[in-house]
């Protein structure tokens, strides 16, 4: 039992191991822990202590093991510790069985454990054959690194080798459980922090000159959540009519390969509404998102979420915006209608030029919980109340296909809101991510996978322009429709939501939507579920 984790990472971690030399290695660590133990320890004291070391957090290992085919990442961590317990039970009752199981394992252990007798040690005589089996295993673990080492490096200086080696080493153990659990709790407590840093960014100034308040403009930033762009049929690449009204939407354009940064929304969202990127993340923490541009310039800003518990990072940077309205419970995305149209009756923000971003619940977990009854289309779907523990990839897709159903009426009720305004105005519509279901040999599913898909990384991009807007700007309206089959990722929203405003001051027009200079991303980079930066091909 307490090697029930190491045996199937070992079996069917294939990622996890490049050569038969990984896996001697991870055998090595596995036994040395072990055996220093029972050295130390009576044999029951042995078992409690391993008990509390590695049984209480199995279902966290065998989780990870089970949905990525590797052992936690500091990124799952941090999903456990800071995600809404509500998307967290969805999860964990999508693979009910896994968790009785692990209960099971944990009644028995504890049985086990008390049939011990207290006094019982291992091997009470001739100890100095296992202290020797263990010094030879030291040197051998010590020596398989040396060779891993220097098959990956070119040896630097003496000093400087030696911290490598102990870096690595140490990062090496930790991916072996339960050493991995608490090397990636402590870095997801590292990052939380670097989060709340966001706050001191108070006096952060991107250097955009106030501008007059004529126009009464209003920019809105939908951001849905794990829409794939494969089963958006407005498109014309999905035989299934899931987009009846955006398909029929004047003034709406739909970029053909819009590409999200990561596929999680914790990693994603920064990389949405700031100037960061797959490739400098980081870039999230140190300067203000678009709606801190915005506000340089005079706009007023909202920021509505039918989610009743978002992200760490977003619950750090609602505090500067004029307007916040959070769900009080998990609902769906209708919820947002009135406070949208308080918004436009000037509720808040009066009728000031303003940036609006709407964050709806979309085609989350569970897919049956997202939509109303009469978007119940595709058939057979998953009904309310129910939850699902084999994938049945028919049944699933119908209950996806559902959720895409409502999205659709979703935006179209908000564009058509917007159009009764006559006001100069944009709606810019991307999801988080996309996602899985089971598409390939692999049989992914759901999203924040470690190795990463197309089909968790190519999502929908759709920009609706009013008619005031294009009267005013048809030169930007021009370049936006030449740019539909351009290859993009979501780094063009901050920039392409400046140039609506015509915030001119931070601007790269190479990352706007509506900027005749808008280059082609022939390379994609993007961040799978552990954080790590990935490259794709996807044109």
């Amino acid at each position: 039992m307490l090697l029930s984790a190491n045996i199937y990472t070992l079996l069917f971690a294939d990622t996890l191991f490049e050569c038969a030399l990984d896996r001697i290695w991870y055998v090595l660590v596995v036994a040395v822990g072990y055996l220093v133990g029972l050295l130390l320890f009576r044999v029951r004291t042995f078992l409690i202590i391993q008990g509390i070391a590695q049984m209480l957090f199995l279902p966290i290992e065998v989780s990870s093991l089970y949905l990525n085919g590797q052992p936690v990442s500091m990124q799952y961590m941090y999903w456990i510790i800071a995600t809404n317990r509500g998307e967290a039970t969805e999860l964990l009752m999508s693979v009910w069985w896994l968790v009785l199981i692990v209960f099971l394992i944990w009644g028995l252990y504890g049985w086990l454990t008390a049939c011990v007798p207290a006094e019982m040690r291992w091997m009470t005589r001739k100890r100095w054959v296992p202290r020797t089996v263990l010094a030879w295993m030291v040197l051998a673990m010590l020596t398989v690194h040396f060779v891993y080492l220097n098959g990956n490096y070119v040896a630097p200086e003496k000093s400087v080798y030696v911290r490598i080696y102990a870096w690595s080493f140490g990062m090496r153990v930790g991916n072996v459980f339960p050493y991995d659990i608490y090397l990636q709790t402590f870095r997801a407590y590292k990052h939380m922090r670097e989060i709340d840093g966001i706050a001191s960014l108070s006096d952060y100034r991107f250097g955009i000159a106030p501008r007059p308040d004529s126009d009464s403009a209003l920019y809105v930033l939908v951001i849905g959540e794990a829409a794939r762009y494969a089963n958006f049929s407005l498109n014309g690449e999905y035989e299934r009519e899931t987009t009846p009204y955006l398909s029929r939407q004047p003034n709406l354009v739909s970029f053909s390969h819009a590409y999200a940064q990561a596929n999680a929304t914790d990693l994603s969202v920064p990389l949405m509404i700031t100037r960061a990127s797959a490739e400098d993340p980081m870039l999230a923490y140190r300067e203000k998102t678009v709606l801190g541009a915005f506000q340089e310039a005079g706009y007023k800003t909202a920021w509505i979420s039918a989610d009743a518990a978002p992200i760490r990072y977003v619950l750090n940077i609602l505090p500067s915006f004029d307007t916040v309205w959070i769900a009080t419970d998990d609902t769906m995305d209708e919820v947002l209608f009135e406070p949208f149209h308080n918004l436009l009756d000037g509720v808040g923000i009066g009728s000031a030029s303003s940036l609006v971003v709407l964050h709806t619940k979309g085609s989350h977990l569970n897919y049956q919980d997202r939509y109303p009854e009469q978007f119940d289309v595709f058939e057979p779907s998953l009904k309310k109340g129910v939850s699902y523990g084999t994938f049945d990839k028919q049944l699933m897709t119908n209950t996806y296909d559902n959720t895409i159903l409502y999205t659709d009426y979703i935006l179209h009720s908000l564009i058509q809101a917007l159009d009764s305004t006559g006001r100069c105005t944009c709606l810019l519509y991307m999801p988080d991510h996309g996602e899985n279901l089971c598409d390939d040999e692999r049989k992914l599913w759901v999203h924040g996978t470690y190795e990463g898909s197309e089909w968790e990384y190519h999502v929908p991009l759709l920009v609706w322009y009013s008619d005031t807007f294009q009267r005013w700007y048809p030169e930007k309206v021009q370049a936006l429709q030449a740019n539909r089959d351009k290859t993009v990722t979501s780094q063009v929203i901050f920039h392409s939501l400046c140039d609506m405003a015509g915030l001119n001051e931070v601007v790269n027009e190479h990352y706007s939507l509506l900027s005749d200079s808008l280059e082609v991303q022939d390379s994609v980079f993007v961040l799978n579920g552990k954080g790590e930066i990935i490259q794709g091909q996807y044109r």
